[in-house]
């Protein structure tokens, strides 16, 4: 699954989902080739980061203009390091940071 990989921890490569196919994902590296055994740490902090975005994301339905785009920016790093710069909800993060300033740019 390319659209969510997570920082590897051994080297500056990306854990990818080689074989999703069954209930036990296998994980490897693209840099080092290694399996991370920490992988559901990784799943965890994904469904806190989407969880959060999608906290953002109501807010900003109901009232944008009391959004900070700062404060948001927060979001990305944290999906960005916890998960890795590529990983779709860092990328989501980003789409909503552009829709974010764009809005307080129109005031």
């Amino acid at each position: 699954d390319y659209a969510r990989p997570f920082s590897c921890n051994k080297c500056d490569g990306a854990l990818l989902c080689m074989d999703g196919a069954d209930d036990s994902p296998v994980w490897s590296c693209s840099g080092c080739g290694g399996n991370d055994n920490a992988i559901a740490g990784f799943l965890q902090s994904e469904k806190e980061i989407e969880g959060e975005l999608d906290q953002w994301e109501s807010k900003m339905m109901m009232d944008i203009s009391q959004c900070a785009p700062n404060a948001f920016k927060r979001q990305i790093t944290k999906a960005s390091k916890k998960l890795h710069p590529h990983h779709y909800l860092t990328i989501r993060a980003m789409k909503t940071y552009v829709r974010l300033c764009a809005s307080q740019a129109v005031h």
